[in-house]
């Protein structure tokens, strides 16, 4: 009875440790994809700036060129 009891207590532990690693780790993922949607949204403006750089310059040579 008493091993029985002590096989139960191990298991439960087990499980609790089990869930509490899955847990850590879907925490993990979650900061992960986080961080990296953070830096996807301080990329896209700053292409969108170049591009808008980009787009002034090749105006101000096409008006240059025509007068």
């Amino acid at each position: 009875m008493e091993h029985l009891s002590k096989l139960l207590l191990s298991f439960c532990a087990t499980i609790f440790l089990y869930l509490s690693w899955l847990k850590e780790i879907s925490i993990l993922k979650e900061k992960k994809s986080e961080s990296s949607r953070k830096l996807h949204s301080f990329q896209e403006p700053r292409r969108d700036r170049g591009s808008d750089r980009n787009r002034s310059r090749s105006g101000c040579g096409i008006s240059g060129g025509s007068r």
